[in-house]
């Protein structure tokens, strides 16, 4: 699979976004529930919508986990075979 988003910045916004957004309807989800009143619909829709549209953040990620490196110039070139040390 090739990178989606080749810019750190943005993953990093999207998956912000999706954070905030899940952790909020949970959050209101546990407020309801504190209050003992039903939660309105729009939430339990919005909740729905938000675990559907996870598929998206997920492979966003597995993507680019798996992406290759290719700056190598932080690498040190190490030696093949150790220094025999000198008797």
């Amino acid at each position: 699979m090739a990178n989606i988003i080749n810019s750190g910045f943005v993953r990093k916004v999207v998956y912000g976004v999706y954070a905030v957004l899940s952790l909020s309807t949970g959050a209101l989800h546990v407020w309801f529930g504190a209050l003992k009143v039903s939660d309105p619909e729009w939430l339990t829709g919005a909740t729905a919508v938000i675990a559907f549209l996870a598929s998206a953040p997920l492979t966003l990620a597995l993507v680019n986990v798996f992406a290759p490196v290719t700056d190598t110039s932080a690498v040190p070139d190490l030696p093949a075979q150790p220094t025999p040390p000198a008797s």
